[in-house]
């Protein structure tokens, strides 16, 4: 069974594993018909071209990553003084 390139997409999880993985696919020769992209831009773009499925905004959503939240959380407790700081 012969599989095309073009049917291939591999989602990584964080940057360093997706260098690893178009590291993997230079060297097997698929690379420049294979998508190789981290979940969370995927997930941005597919969002992006589905917005009106999902019944929201365009503009209302927001894709973040433990980290980010975590700097939000603690933006919108310093702008408010939660907990008396």
């Amino acid at each position: 069974m012969e599989l095309s390139p073009y049917s291939l997409m591999a989602l990584t999880f964080t940057n360093k594993a997706r260098v690893k993985c178009k590291d993997v696919t230079t060297i097997v020769g698929v690379l420049s018909s294979m998508w190789v992209v981290l979940f969370m831009v995927w997930l941005h773009r597919y969002y992006a071209a589905h917005w009106r499925d999902a019944r929201t905004e365009r503009k209302t959503f927001m894709i973040m990553d433990s980290d980010g939240q975590l700097r939000l959380i603690k933006r919108h407790y310093a702008l408010n003084s939660v907990f008396g700081r």
